[in-house]
């Protein structure tokens, strides 16, 4: 089943446990290209990434490409811990747009992009970028605390639309 939006923009915020260092920027443009694949979208710019070596801003960014938009993102090594629910963890700040559709499991392949990285807490949420004023139309938060592993809740978690979003009807 498709989620019946075109014109989706997912935001990801996430507190990981480790986080991608300067050597692995071949390793996260294979896993941006991998992402983009898997969510049926087409590389249209090859990924570029990035560490950067800055001790304010430190950490790994990347930018793709789509034949229908981009995605884009930096990890955080050492966040500013006023901002950390979990002072100590990095932090990643993502984005995902296209003017596609996607379906639900295209959905979970951008939030399954950070399992590796051991989130303690994610949140993403879902814009209708179609119509004038974006409107969220999925919420999704996770905390290890609440929610146990991070896979097991990929496993779980059922996307719903917020009661104030209605999508479009076939």
């Amino acid at each position: 089943m498709k989620l019946r939006i075109k014109h989706l923009h997912i935001l990801v915020r996430a507190e990981l446990t480790s986080d991608p260092g300067p050597k692995d920027e071949k390793y996260i443009a294979r896993k941006v290209t991998k992402l983009i694949k898997d969510t049926g979208m087409v590389v249209f710019m090859e990924p570029n990434v990035k560490y950067l070596d800055n001790p304010e801003n430190l950490g790994l960014t990347f930018l793709a490409g789509l034949e229908t938009s981009h995605t884009s993102g930096h990890f955080w090594t050492t966040p500013d811990p006023e901002i950390m629910t979990y002072p100590g963890c990095a932090l990643l700040q993502q984005d995902f747009y296209t003017c596609g559709e996607m379906n639900y499991g295209e959905v979970k392949e951008i939030l399954d992009f950070i399992t590796e990285y051991e989130p303690k807490q994610m949140n993403a949420v879902i814009y209708d970028r179609e119509h004038t004023i974006a409107r969220p139309a999925v919420k999704i938060k996770y905390n290890y605390e609440k929610n146990g592993s991070y896979e097991a809740f990929l496993r779980k978690l059922k996307i719903k639309y917020l009661n104030s979003y209605k999508p479009e009807q076939n």
